[in-house]
């Protein structure tokens, strides 16, 4: 084997370890940062048909601030019950970001979130995948929960409001 080629090889090898490494699951907390979150907001939205055609949009809104604390530690664990599988697209500043592709049909949900001591985070998820954007640099992740976007819609439903 030639110089060349082992050369070639040994960067291969470097591109598939950072690879596997940069896709591996992380943590809420390893995504966007270690502090506890102190207020979160989240917007649900669901699209629907009516029975004379039309489209609908659902909304619901739910929200963290004084009495309604709870809310904040119930949102939160849902976040945490689960890891995020960064994509490789997260690397590049191509416009496919400005697009969440997930399943179809489902919601969309719109989270905003101010963490103690860090910069804090906004976040689109579609069923199973979620834009994190954390001082303005984007994230795209898989959850490995499936149903972490069904999950929020039952919570905001549940203790938010219709809007």
């Amino acid at each position: 084997m030639s110089k060349k080629w082992k050369i070639a090889l040994v960067v291969l090898v470097v591109i598939v370890v950072f690879c596997c490494w940069y896709t591996r699951p992380r943590s809420l907390d390893a995504l966007v940062g270690e502090g506890k979150i102190t207020s979160i907001a989240l917007l649900a939205q669901v699209g629907r048909v009516g029975d004379n055609g039309k489209a609908f949009i659902d909304t619901w809104q739910v929200e963290s601030n004084g009495e309604r604390g709870y809310v904040n530690s119930g949102l939160e664990e849902i976040f945490k019950s689960c890891q995020y599988r960064v994509s490789l697209r997260s690397l590049f500043p191509f416009p496919s970001h400005d697009k969440i592709y997930g399943k179809e049909g489902a919601p969309v949900l719109l989270v905003s979130a101010a963490i103690e001591n860090e910069p804090g985070f906004n976040a689109v998820c579609r069923g199973p995948v979620v834009k994190f954007t954390i001082g303005g640099r984007a994230i795209l992740a898989q959850a490995e929960d499936d149903e972490i976007g069904e999950k929020l819609l039952a919570y905001t439903q549940e203790f938010g409001w219709e809007t």
